[in-house]
């Protein structure tokens, strides 16, 4: 995943590939979007956890496979790529009915935030 600057964008979420998936199109319904990526989470069920494989402008060589399992109370979801030193976890609020991606990353030894996005339904 590269680096990218704040910025309003959409993000389109529909089950694909026969419900094996659930797709994010980020960046679908704006004009001349700056970024896009499609992120696919799925249920690896040999494995009893959830994949995410992230795929945007930046190319092959920012793409990893992450896996993750959800909390206790089916709210979140937070998915570790490559030796863990990067995070994303989506999150939903049932108060405010809002969607939270949080990727963090560890930089010179610290956790910094990546990204964090919030979405509310269209």
């Amino acid at each position: 995943m590269g680096k990218r600057g704040v910025k309003q964008t959409s993000v389109h979420c529909e089950w694909v590939l026969n419900h094996q998936f659930i797709e994010f199109h980020y960046g679908v319904a704006d004009a001349r979007p700056e970024y896009e990526a499609f992120v696919f989470i799925g249920f690896d069920d040999s494995a009893k956890s959830y994949v995410c494989h992230w795929v945007d402008v930046f190319g092959a060589k920012d793409s990893e496979l992450g896996r993750g399992k959800h909390d206790e109370k089916l709210l979140s979801i937070e998915f570790k790529f490559g030796k863990g030193e990067l995070t994303n976890k989506f999150a939903f609020d049932p108060q405010t009915k809002m969607w939270t991606s949080l990727i963090r990353q560890v930089e010179k030894g610290e956790w910094t935030t990546f990204a964090e996005e919030k979405w509310t339904k269209k």
